[in-house]
């Protein structure tokens, strides 16, 4: 082998751990609607569980709940963010309806495009929103104690 046979071949080996370095560093994609507990999603993001400990006052529960969906919100949408300056771009968010008699009798999705309707968090897919919405209802109704 030659000298400029010896380069070509280490620049052929170069780019090839250069490709190996990219799977090896890749991070193994998520199967989201295989998580289907708070506790999972807090060992995803790396985030430690939010407790009623941390928070207080009259407002505290809300806010645990606010904060958990937000944490939900994050992990579901993969580093998706809804982009509010594009009305083409939809973002879903569940809903829930109510019986007469308080109980709450079911999950829903529902799509805004630049509207906001007062809900906490927006998911890239009606699929994610309704997953998240029927998943997570306790969390979701736990605002509206």
């Amino acid at each position: 082998m030659n000298k400029k046979e010896a380069i070509k071949r280490l620049d052929s080996l170069e780019n090839e751990a250069k490709e190996l370095r990219k799977i090896i560093e890749k991070e193994e994609e998520i199967d989201v609607f295989k998580v289907k507990t708070y506790s999972e999603v807090c060992k995803h993001l790396k985030e430690q569980e939010l407790t009623s400990c941390d928070f207080s006052g009259e407002d505290g529960k809300k806010l645990l709940n606010f904060s958990k969906i937000k944490q939900l919100e994050r992990f579901y949408n993969q580093g998706w963010k809804a982009n509010w300056n594009n009305s083409n771009e939809y973002k879903y968010y569940p809903y829930f309806t109510k019986s007469s008699g308080g109980g709450s009798i079911g999950s829903y999705c529902y799509c805004v495009g630049v509207s906001f309707f007062g809900a906490v968090g927006f998911y890239k897919t009606s699929e994610i929103a309704t997953f998240v919405g029927k998943t997570y209802k306790d969390i979701y109704t736990g605002l509206l104690d």
